[in-house]
């Protein structure tokens, strides 16, 4: 009898899966998406419900009694990264048992390596991402979801959602002095871990070094415990605005060039300012949670020349720096960092497939920006 080949015994089992609905963000890329999306709660998406859902009362029967529950599981495709599409090719090179997560990094920057299944890598057997959002709305007739402390770039095939559940709760245990555990939420476990590593720090100072911590440093009784290379969920940067950058953001605020400040979970009564405080509070929180790669925040002064950055958020290009002052120099602990919003402008699209795809902000408008600037500080000198 003829034996299977080695090839087919390794086929793996497939299945096929239905687009529900498309992830609408703030983020045409993935520079500047919040590793965990709780952390920055201001920032906010809707999922679009897929048209062949929605023949039927608008998708209003699947989305009846969600507004009942405060957040809601995503689960989606990585499609929109480049690589996603290699996934399922076993010769390709991203098909690996390991990767090298950002946060995984020593203080030269160079990353090491971990298992795929302890990340949330986009590279994996299957490019499927989870996150927990804050459920804001729901407009059945429209099948649209409006959530806040969303973490996926826009346009990526949304698979399910989920209701948050009693039993997705977590244990606190925090506190000796308290005879029962508390149940928390997600939004709560941001600041229940934050809290512990401040705890953890002045106990101990210096403990717990770029933001990370330690099973250790967590409450015994909360069942609860990460890696220490995993990063506090809490800002590790301060943000300055230049008085000309937050004008131009408050001046395309007024003219609409934004989806989601103002959309539908803002009052009409709030008049023309209606979204613009949570349009910046986002922004202070994506920039306070420090999009850098880890080559970048390991390295002082004299050590890196890229101190100037944009990010694409919502229809707008930001340009920011990390001044001088904020680098400290060769000897000294690199300090917090504080990023400096130099100026803010409309990303720029063009057609793609007849579509209009976001143009990533260049390096040549921020080299141009930078040597703006310099020319300034030298005039200002003299």
């Amino acid at each position: 009898e003829e034996q299977p080949s080695a090839k087919a015994v390794l086929a793996p089992e497939t299945y096929s899966l239905a687009r529900v609905g498309t992830f609408r963000t703030s983020f045409p890329s993935a520079f500047g998406c919040p590793r965990q999306g709780l952390a920055a709660p201001s920032v906010r998406g809707r999922i679009e419900l897929a048209p062949w859902l929605c023949g039927h009362g608008g998708g209003s029967h699947f989305l009846e009694g969600l507004e009942a529950f405060s957040h809601v599981w995503v689960i989606f495709l990585f499609d929109q990264n480049k690589h996603s599409s290699t996934s399922f090719d076993p010769g390709s090179s991203y098909l690996r048992p390991t990767v090298r997560p950002p946060w995984l990094a020593g203080g030269d920057g160079k990353r090491g390596n971990t298992g795929v299944f302890a990340t949330r890598s986009p590279h994996r057997p299957n490019p499927i991402g989870l996150t927990v959002c804050r459920l804001d709305h729901v407009d059945a007739s429209a099948g649209c979801v409006y959530l806040s402390g969303v973490d996926v770039v826009d346009g990526s095939a949304v698979l399910d959602i989920k209701p948050y559940h009693p039993v997705d709760l977590l244990t606190s245990g925090i506190g000796e002095e308290e005879p029962e555990s508390k149940e928390v939420g997600p939004t709560e476990v941001a600041a229940l871990v934050g809290d512990t590593i401040s705890k953890a720090n002045r106990e101990s100072p210096g403990a717990l070094e770029q933001g990370s911590f330690v099973a250790s440093q967590l409450s015994p009784g909360s069942g609860v415990y990460f890696p220490e290379w995993i990063p506090a969920p809490k800002p590790t940067a301060d943000v300055a605005w230049r008085a000309e950058a937050l004008e131009q953001l408050r001046e395309l605020h007024g003219k609409r060039c934004c989806k989601f400040y103002p959309d539908p979970r803002d009052s009409c009564h709030q008049g023309p300012d209606a979204g613009f405080s949570q349009l910046k509070q986002a922004l202070d929180e994506v920039l306070g949670l420090d999009p850098r790669p880890p080559q970048s925040r390991s390295r002082a002064s004299g050590s890196t020349t890229h101190r100037y950055w944009a990010l694409d958020f919502d229809g707008l290009s930001l340009a920011f720096r990390l001044p001088e002052a904020s680098l400290g120099d060769e000897t000294s602990k690199i300090p917090r960092p504080t990023f400096e919003v130099l100026r803010v402008e409309v990303l720029r699209v063009e057609a793609c497939a007849g579509q209009e795809v976001a143009k990533k902000a260049s390096k040549a408008w921020l080299e141009a920006l930078r040597w703006e600037l310099e020319l300034e500080h030298r005039d200002a000198e003299h």
